[in-house]
């Protein structure tokens, strides 16, 4: 694919290095100039590989673009959206299932570009990707669509994706040592067809040194109504999302004030400032208009927003007549101190925001008696003050005697030192209502137990930073607080002994809600989550609600204790924690999230409760890779009213539901269901009795035949409401049909299975008959026959059986090769590998399963084969399949074999350095290859090389 108008990088290292080339040109001896020379050529090609990993990324983010706005076309039919400026081949004969699949591999491709993308263009490639990704959601916002659709599920995947690295795939994306089951096919073909056309941003980079990497051409509009619509969808990326795009969003969140931008007018005051009246308050936003003074205000505004301009200072008296502003919004200026008169008359004020200006705290930049005039403010935010030098090994804290003023403040936003634990002083004492902190910004916050000593008030406490060290008696004094978050940004994480100490400081405290974000970390050696440390203190506690999710480098097994939760615990959320395994007692929880793990295996044969009853109301088992579930899995749980199973590989119910009798909503949607058994349905209707029961089946492969006219008829007669039903699509034996909803089947098949029927009747009955008199003949006569075979297959089965579960590699080595030199490895390879070594190898012309398709062979005998040695020719990289093979090992090592490198080179043929593809020429700087040689004397020592790097 290919893409339309483009913004384009300064070639700024092009112009230093000139610059720098005029400065020294005449100076020095030539075999310095040499030097120097080869210097300009070594910082030009890694320029150039940059830029080529750039482009990569960028090339990937618009297919993804593309294929999901074909989607967002099919989900709004009457609502038309812009779309981007990219190039798309027609997708109209594709099913919603195709194309979702698409997207899916897509998604995947977009992930593993940006980890294979250079480190030193890595951050400004996805900062550019994230203000592209919310400019392409505004438009959504701006015409209030459903924010429950797939497609904003997906945009948020991609920003996901920039954001963490990485996101949720179905698990038949991923294979794992041993396992024959691939991605499918068509999966494959368009992971090639990707590669292909990078591969070809490879050559064009390294032909043409004056090439740029360019930005994909999406549709733009504000990105504060982007981020505003990405926090409502996933609410668990809103720490994600740059602050300068949330801070419209603070006031909705704190309930001040709302309005509708549709009722708005330019303020007569100050033509540069809008002005939106609801309910008789004037609301006033002056927000990006490069203002430098502060405008003289009317009486009557309510909130006026002054973010991202240009103010320098607040001049005295400036708010002498606003004392009906309740909401001002400071933040994003360049405001680097305050006098004692800059907030007089703001006494009605509530909400004071002044992140991101330069006030580094100090009594020189925030004077006393500064915040005075201020009698009714309850909300300060003073975030991003701090610059990040100083923030990192600076000495700084806020005046408390300049705070102590605000009698009535209830939360407090601030950056933290990393150089001292007494962030408060003993100023605090006197904020008698302060319940609330919030640490936004502090590289290493310390915490003592004199950190707390004024504010032993405190209820609330939210972190975010890099690392957070808590001594002894840290919480002691806050015997009311109610609320611990810490996040955790950085790869600075707690192992085993310290998230345990780190938990014992709780038992101190009045704690009810406690979240660990990406603050857990696992390694071969502690593989159990250590539940049973922390319950113990919990017990103590009386804790409601456990948030400990993201967490853990490597898979967790969950342990199987007999301890059981608090009684007082109510909400459990482990999501994003790669759980393989998980049972614990839920008699009193009433809420478990596990969405994001990798429990599908476990789950197949097991619960997920010691308890033999539940009061549990809510489960969320999304994204677990389930393919089937245990068959009791929802028994004792009366009080049962939603379960969330979207996201997985289920084909079938195969589980129980008559227990449910509570059960008010059902999320199947992203699964493989085609239609329900008579023993669900019955079961849904029996529910249906005494609930309002919801199902959502969207994008699944519902069938439309005869032999599922009954389930399409339940479906649109029945009492289950399905959500968002006629959206639904079906196929028939996989092929897509005239009709695009399950309304427009239901309709058409009722027509031609009654037609259809009688004659169905007879001919089958007759059918059978004959079959039947047939068949019986055949078994009589050929009775001893089939008893052979049947015995001798069994034996072969149990043989099989036997030797399933050795783990092992089936060749030594897959042989990737042109057709050109194909002589080269039936002969030298065969003779010198095989023969005289003693290797398995796997030859494509020779090991390949007739009848099968190539790609699937290709990823077959990859995933059975320790390595894959490439033989590498100009014919190599021409040849279609060549590459194909060579990316899928590449893939293999990156997502099945845990980063590790199974690719070996072997330069067979002289290539020309300009003809290598990037991608192989970075694998070569990094990885070790074998050139074969011209000498055929040296040949012993080329294949014990060869042995050598493949047996490692």
């Amino acid at each position: 694919m290919s893409f339309g108008k483009q913004n384009r990088w300064p070639d700024s290292s092009h112009q230093d290095m000139t610059g720098h080339h005029r400065h020294h040109g005449h100076h020095g001896n030539h075999e310095d100039h040499g030097h120097y020379q080869q210097q300009v050529q070594q910082l030009k090609y890694c320029q150039r590989t940059a830029d080529a990993s750039a482009q990569m990324v960028y090339e990937v983010y618009g297919n993804c673009i593309a294929i999901l706005e074909e989607f967002e076309q099919r989900e709004q039919k009457s609502n038309r959206l812009t779309k981007s400026n990219i190039n798309l081949p027609d997708q109209s004969h594709k099913g919603d299932y195709d194309v979702r699949r698409i997207l899916e591999a897509q998604l995947l491709m977009l992930e593993t570009q940006i980890k294979s993308c250079r480190d030193d263009v890595r951050d400004k490639v996805i900062k550019t990707l994230k203000d592209l990704t919310m400019g392409w959601y505004a438009e959504r916002h701006d015409k209030q669509l459903p924010t429950d659709s797939y497609t904003d599920k997906y945009a948020a995947k991609i920003y996901e994706i920039l954001a963490r690295g990485r996101t949720s795939h179905p698990s038949d994306f991923y294979q794992k040592p041993g396992n024959v089951a691939g991605v499918s096919k068509e999966e494959m073909q368009l992971v090639l067809a990707a590669q292909h056309k990078i591969s070809e941003n490879d050559r064009s980079f390294t032909d043409d040194p004056t090439r740029r990497p360019n930005t994909p051409s999406v549709r733009s509009g504000d990105k504060r109504r982007g981020a505003e619509r990405l926090r409502t969808v996933r609410k668990d990326l809103e720490d994600y999302i740059p602050s300068e795009y949330l801070v419209i969003l603070v006031f909705l969140q704190n309930g001040i004030f709302c309005f509708d931008r549709k009722h708005s007018f330019q303020c007569h005051f100050d033509e540069r400032c809008t002005c939106i009246v609801y309910k008789l308050h004037v609301n006033v936003d002056c927000s990006w208009k490069n203002i430098t003074d502060i405008p003289a205000l009317p009486e009557n505004i309510s909130s006026l927003n002054l973010q991202h301009n240009s103010i320098s200072k607040i001049q005295a008296n400036t708010f002498l007549q606003s004392n009906k502003l309740t909401v001002l919004d400071l933040s994003f200026n360049d405001i680097s101190s305050l006098i004692p008169q800059a907030f007089i008359g703001l006494t009605g004020l509530l909400y004071l925001n002044l992140d991101h200006n330069k006030l580094n705290y100090s009594e020189v930049t925030l004077p006393k008696g500064v915040f005075k005039p201020l009698l009714s403010l309850i909300h300060l935010s003073l975030k991003f003050n701090i610059d990040r030098s100083t923030l990192a090994y600076g000495f700084f804290k806020l005046p408390s005697e300049t705070i102590a003023d605000l009698s009535m403040l209830e939360r407090l936003e601030i950056d933290a030192s990393s150089m001292t634990a007494r962030h408060f002083g003993e100023g605090f004492s006197r904020l008698v209502n302060l319940n609330s902190i919030y640490i936004g910004q502090s590289y290493m916050l310390w915490l003592t137990n004199n950190t707390f000593r004024y504010m032993t008030q405190l209820r609330h406490f939210f972190v975010k930073c890099a690392e957070v060290q808590v001594d002894n008696g840290t919480f002691a004094l806050l015997k009311q607080l109610n609320t611990l978050s810490i996040k955790y940004d950085s790869l600075s994480k707690l192992k085993y002994m310290e998230f345990c100490k780190f938990v014992e400081e709780l038992r101190f405290t009045a704690i009810e809600v406690f979240r660990l974000t990406n603050a857990l970390i696992n390694d071969d050696t502690i593989a159990i989550f250590p539940w049973d440390s922390a319950n113990i203190v919990f017990l103590h506690t009386p804790l409601k609600e456990l948030y400990i999710t993201h967490n853990g480098r490597y898979e967790w097994d969950f342990p199987d204790y007999p301890t059981s939760p608090s009684p007082r615990l109510k909400i459990i959320d482990f999501s994003y924690s790669k759980f393989v395994n998980f049972r614990l007692n839920l008699a009193n929880v009433s809420k478990l999230i596990l969405r994001n793990n990798t429990l599908g295996k476990y789950l197949a044969n097991n619960g997920y409760m010691k308890s033999n009853e539940s009061r549990i109301e809510h489960i969320d088992l999304s994204y677990n890779s389930i393919y089937k579930l245990y068959y009791p899995i929802f028994h004792g749980q009366p009080n049962l009213q939603n379960i969330d199973l979207s996201g997985n590989l289920l084909r079938e119910i195969s589980f129980d539901l008559s227990y449910s009798i509570s059960l008010e909503s059902l999320n199947l949607s992203g699964n493989y269901i085609m239609l329900f058994t008579e023993e669900t349905m019955r079961n849904l209707d029996t529910i249906s009795k005494y609930r309002k029961l919801t199902v959502d089946l969207s994008y699944n492969e519902l069938q439309c035949s005869c032999s599922a006219l009954s389930f399409l008829l339940w479906m649109r007669n029945g009492p289950v409401h399905f959500h968002q039903f006629v959206r639904y699509k079906c196929t028939n034996s996989g092929e897509s049909l005239e009709y695009r909803t399950v309304n427009d089947a239901t309709r058409h098949l009722q027509k031609e299975c009654i037609n259809t029927s009688h004659v169905l009747a007879g001919a089958s009955s007759l059918l059978i008959i004959i079959l039947s008199f047939i068949l019986g003949a055949i078994v009589y006569r050929q009775r001893w026959k089939l008893r052979y075979m049947f015995y001798s297959a069994k034996s072969k089965y149990n043989k099989y059986k036997a030797v399933a579960d050795v783990i092992e590699y089936t060749y030594d080595a897959f042989i990737s090769y042109s057709e050109d030199d194909r002589s080269f490895v039936l002969t030298d390879c065969i003779e010198k590998l095989e023969k005289e070594e003693h290797l398995s190898l796997c030859i494509n012309h020779r090991d390949f399963v007739p009848g099968d398709d190539i790609t699937d062979n290709i990823i077959n005998a990859i995933q059975k084969s320790r390595k894959t040695i490439c033989i590498i020719s100009k014919s190599f990289f021409d040849s279609y399949y060549c590459m194909f093979e060579f990316n899928m090992a590449r893939m293999e090592g990156i997502h099945s074999r845990n980063g590790k490198n199974v690719i070996f080179l072997v330069q067979y043929k002289h290539v020309r350095s300009k003809d290598i593809p990037l991608v192989i020429y970075e694998l070569i700087q990094n990885q070790s290859y074998i050139e074969y040689p011209d000498d055929r004397q040296d040949t012993d020592i080329f294949w014990a090389k060869v042995k050598e790097a493949v047996c490692v």
